[in-house]
Parts: C-alpha cells; sequence; structure tokens
C-alpha cells in the first residue's frame, strides 16, 4: 500500500506524472489484495491526476469507475465528491 500513499501525496503535491505511474503500479496490488475501500482512493486519485495532466477521457473512465465502487460499497460521501470531482472534469 506504499505505492497508493505515494501516488496519492504526490498528486497533492502536483506531480501527476508520478503518481499516475504509482497509482498504475499499485493497482493489481489492491486488487489482489481485495481492499474495495483502497481501491476506491485508488482510482479516485488516479482519475484526478489524469485529469490534471489534461487526459479528460482517462479523468471520467477512472471516476467512473471509482463512482460505480463507492457506491456498491454504499458510501454516500465518497459518491458525492465523485460526482463533484466529475462536474469539474466537465467544466474544463
Amino acid at each position: 500500500m506504499r505505492r497508493l500513499r505515494s501516488g496519492a501525496i504526490a498528486t497533492t503535491n502536483s506531480q501527476d506524472d508520478k503518481a499516475l505511474e504509482l497509482l498504475t503500479r499499485a493497482e493489481p496490488l489492491v486488487r489482489e489484495a481485495g481492499d474495495r475501500v483502497q481501491l476506491v482512493a485508488l482510482l479516485a486519485n488516479r482519475a484526478y491526476a489524469l485529469d490534471n495532466l489534461g487526459d479528460v477521457e482517462g479523468a471520467l473512465a477512472g471516476s467512473s469507475q471509482a463512482l460505480e465502487s463507492a457506491r456498491s460499497l454504499g458510501d454516500t460521501e465518497t459518491v458525492s465528491q465523485l460526482l463533484v470531482n466529475r462536474g469539474t472534469v466537465f467544466t474544463r
């Protein structure tokens, strides 16, 4: 999970290329661990990085995956934040 934390930190620090690399490398590990909460966080952070890098389609696809997973978990707080983030992508 170190890559996931590092990726989230890199995104927060506007190091989106590095974040994307770390989060992409962490995804198979998170999926293998079966940690759906961390998977939502990973997908959301990766979508954020993709948006910052100008990949609107990638950002929307990633946020759709995160949104679907958050809904299946019943995580209404994350669902609402993801919807706000998706709205931001559409306004660019």
